[in-house]
C-alpha cells in the first residue's frame, strides 16, 4: 500500500520513536446503509470500493505500522466493517484488543478462534421510530432480531451505541428501558 496516512500525516512521517498504542482503522467506505447523519454516506460516495486496498496489502500496512509504533488495539470501522469480514478474521489477528464498530445490520460473528478481547459497538440512535427516520426503515427491528439471534455463549461482549442529538435526547429514557430487554450487555451515549 503506496500511501498509508496516520493522523493525516503519511506513515512515513511518523517518527520511529512515536508510540502509537491503537488505530482507529476504516477498513471500507461502503455500507449498506444510508444513514442521513453519516460522515460516511454522502451524494459523492458511490458506495462502491474507491480505491479499497486488497486485504494483503491492507494487513501488511497495519502489521508494519503495529510492529514499529508498538499498537495493541485495534478499533475497526467504515462504511460497514463486517461487509469484509473475511479481512476482518484475518486483521484480528494483530492486535491485543479489539472492537469493531457496526450497524448490527449484518449478523456479528464469532471470531473467538482468532482474538478473545472482541468489542461489538452496535449504533442505534434511540427508540425504533427515531432510529428508523436516521437510518432507515425496519433497522432497528432486524438489529434487535441479529442480536437475539446470538448463541448464549457468544463469546464476544456486545454493547450499543446511541449519538445523543437534538432529535433524540427526550427519548433516551425510552431506549434504555428498550435496551434493558435486549441482549445487549453495555450501552453507551456519545
Amino acid at each position: 500500500m503506496e500511501h498509508a496516512w496516520v493522523a493525516n500525516r503519511p506513515a512515513s512521517e511518523i517518527p520511529e520513536t512515536i508510540s502509537m498504542p491503537g488505530a482507529m482503522v476504516n477498513i471500507t467506505n461502503r455500507c449498506n446503509l444510508q444513514c442521513k447523519h453519516c460522515f460516511v454516506f454522502r451524494d459523492a460516495n458511490p458506495n462502491v470500493p474507491v480505491d479499497e486496498p486488497t486485504d494483503d496489502e491492507l494487513y501488511d500496512q497495519l502489521k508494519t505500522l503495529r510492529d514499529k509504533h508498538g499498537m495493541r488495539y485495534m478499533l475497526w470501522m467504515g462504511g460497514e466493517p463486517m461487509l469484509r469480514r473475511k479481512f476482518l478474521r484475518r486483521g484480528l489477528t494483530l492486535s491485543q484488543r479489539n472492537t469493531i464498530t457496526t450497524n448490527g445490520t449484518i449478523p456479528l460473528v464469532d471470531y473467538s478462534d482468532v482474538t478473545d478481547n472482541l468489542l461489538y459497538v452496535v449504533s442505534l440512535d434511540g427508540p425504533e421510530e427515531l432510529n428508523d427516520a436516521i437510518r432507515g426503515k425496519g433497522v432497528f427491528s432486524k438489529v434487535l432480531d441479529n442480536i437475539s439471534k446470538l448463541p448464549e455463549d457468544f463469546p464476544h461482549v456486545v454493547q450499543t451505541q446511541c449519538v445523543v442529538t437534538k432529535r433524540n435526547v427526550y427519548a433516551l429514557g425510552k431506549f434504555v428501558d428498550t435496551v434493558r430487554k435486549t441482549r445487549f450487555s453495555h450501552l453507551s451515549f456519545s
